[in-house]
């Protein structure tokens, strides 16, 4: 199934490069080296909307030098059935009219013809039963942000995001302010209550969350990137962590200004869900600088002489329910036999679209949906480079949900991880935890998102007891998992901290971990909590991850030598240690 082909650097190289920005139409490149489009791409895939709201489409266009490029403003948008659906001619945003279904499509018309794709869109008379933000308890310092979503829950067991259909709002203006998308700003030290309203004909709903303002400033920024090396033609993702005067970290990817020294070395670009890429353009080094005010980090990226020789895709087979995903990762290798994760990079067909499609939108590049029972083999391609994989869609019947960890206690600010797995008939199972419906029986002692990202975790907010309920709609049936959370005031006493493995090799990476100890006689895992900061005694020999959304937590070998790790609580200020040896 591996192939090993050459890649054509030259032509790739460009082709990369033009199609990093993400936007535009073509350009002098796409006439000199005949990139030429491919294919429409539409997400999301067959989605319900209820009716009266909106529905925000996706246009990615697939280039044959597998480049992606939104084009979601380019395109000329059209509903089937405007009486169940209309949508905006130029900006993808559907409105649901009326009860039925309307297949949503994406024309454009360019020197290499006319491409269209499509997705079908469900409107029910389904109506909402509450909102949720999924953001709860949040602490910044002055001058930086936090942007807060929300979720809405209806009556047939869906969800939606509705951050852009509520109406925000701050309690106290002067000590934090926020956009109509949700975006909120630290003035000065203080608590303001963040408000959401909606407003809909079965009536007005609304959801609030407390949002702290420290007295601390930023101090410094730190930048970091999955890899230090790259090759050229390879996209390396970048984080950029904030330090306030009082130690405490914040994920800044997406509030700072990036900039490279040598873009001939290597460019910056942004996608559609606000993660930042370097793309190696050619051999050499650059500084990737991350500035916020007066506040600056940099990296040093190196770009290497090394070519992309394989790619594979895992797992190789995969077998899954009718109506459930299953997520395809691609791992490149290089000239130097260095490996990266290529899954937002590559692009992802379905050879039988009727049995599953794949996203090659983020955050979902790579997530297959499947949609009836049959087989599919499932691609990943990057310029002359390509894998496949099996998948397998079954006709079996969920038959219960077991949510985890079942029957757990939490403390009053302290979030909690919620696993959903389903239960299938031929006695398998599935990890649904981003597929099912999360509700709080008592959201006043503790709220649980819905939001992609953060799926399943629940903040407690006050002392009592709350059902956790996981709900998938199966063959047009609500399956039901729950457990019982009991909310105290424990205090946390204690930190653990492991990693493993332990020692570590020279490149290689360390997963460690932080328990949580509490006076309540419970342990939470708090690794990647928001408030648990994480350091190295020593960069030179280990760095360790500050990011939530990428493997907080994860240590990587640098040199030899041992470091301490810590992990700090900013609540308690507590902090717990281990000693990290790389070989």
């Amino acid at each position: 199934m591996k192939k090993l082909l050459l890649v054509l650097m030259a032509i790739l190289l460009t082709g990369f490069v033009a199609g990093c920005g993400g936007g535009g139409g073509g350009s002098a490149f796409d006439e000199l080296n005949a990139v030429t489009l491919q294919s429409i791409e539409v997400t999301p895939v067959g989605p319900s909307l209820a009716k009266g709201l909106t529905q925000q489409f996706t246009a990615m266009g697939i280039y044959s030098d597998s480049t992606k490029r939104d084009l979601t403003t380019q395109v000329d948008w059209s509903s089937s059935n405007e009486d169940v659906a209309t949508i905006s001619a130029s900006g993808g945003l559907a409105t649901g009219v009326g009860d039925g279904s309307s297949t949503i499509m994406a024309t454009i018309t360019t020197d290499d013809g006319t491409f269209s794709g499509t997705s079908n869109l469900t409107v029910t008379s389904a109506v909402i039963t509450e909102i949720n933000i999924d953001q709860q308890e949040i602490s910044i310092c002055t001058g930086i942000s936090q942007q807060f979503t929300v979720t809405g829950i209806f009556s047939d067991n869906t969800t939606q995001d509705l951050t852009t259909q509520v109406i925000w709002g701050s309690l106290d203006t002067g000590t934090a302010t926020i956009t109509g998308g949700g975006l909120a700003y630290g003035v000065k030290a203080g608590s303001a209550i963040i408000t959401a309203t909606i407003t809909t004909a079965d009536g007005t709903f609304s959801d609030t969350s407390t949002l702290t303002v420290t007295s601390a400033t930023l101090q410094t920024i730190e930048v970091t990137a999955d890899y230090l090396n790259i090759a050229i033609g390879v996209k390396d993702q970048l984080y950029a962590t904030g330090y306030d005067s009082d130690g405490y970290s914040y994920d800044l990817t997406a509030q700072v200004a990036w900039t490279s020294s040598n873009t001939g070395v290597a460019t910056i670009s942004i996608d559609g869900y606000g993660d930042e890429w370097a793309y190696g353009v050619s051999a050499g080094n650059s500084l990737i600088t991350a500035t916020l005010g007066s506040v600056s980090g940099s990296m040093t990226l190196y770009v290497t002489t090394a070519t992309l020789s394989y790619i594979d895709v895992t797992p190789a087979a995969a077998s899954i329910a009718k109506g459930t995903t299953q997520q395809f990762t691609a791992t490149g290798y290089d000239s130097d036999a260095n490996s990266y994760d290529l899954t937002a990079q590559v692009t992802w067909s379905s050879s039988n679209t009727g049995v599953a499609t794949i996203s090659n939108t983020a955050p979902n590049n790579g997530l297959a949906t499947s949609l009836t029972a049959g087989s599919s083999t499932i691609t990943a391609t990057l310029g002359s480079l390509s894998d496949t994989a099996a998948l397998t869609v079954k006709n079996i019947t969920l038959n219960s949900i077991t949510v985890t960890p079942a029957g757990p206690s939490s403390a009053v600010g302290w979030p909690l991880q919620f696993t959903a797995t389903g239960n299938f008939s031929d006695s398998t199972t599935q990890d649904l935890t981003k597929q099912v419906t999360w509700l709080s029986s008592v959201s006043s002692v503790a709220h649980i998102s819905n939001n992609y990202a953060t799926k399943g975790l629940a903040t407690p907010t006050h002392t009592g007891t709350t059902t956790i309920y996981a709900t998938f709609v199966f063959g047009g049936v609500s399956v039901i998992g729950q457990t019982t959370l009991t909310v105290s005031t424990a205090s946390l006493s204690s930190i653990s901290v492991s990693c493993s493995p332990n020692p570590v090799d020279v490149g290689g990476t360390s997963k460690c971990t932080a328990t949580g100890n509490f006076s309540g006689g419970f342990t939470q895992d708090i690794t990647n909590y928001v408030n648990t900061t994480w350091t190295s005694s020593n960069n030179g020999v280990a760095t360790v991850v500050n990011v939530p959304k990428k493997n907080k937590g994860r240590a990587k070998g640098i040199s030899s030598g041992s470091v301490t790790i810590t992990a700090n609580d900013r609540k308690g200020k507590i902090s717990g240690t281990t000693t990290l040896a790389v070989n």
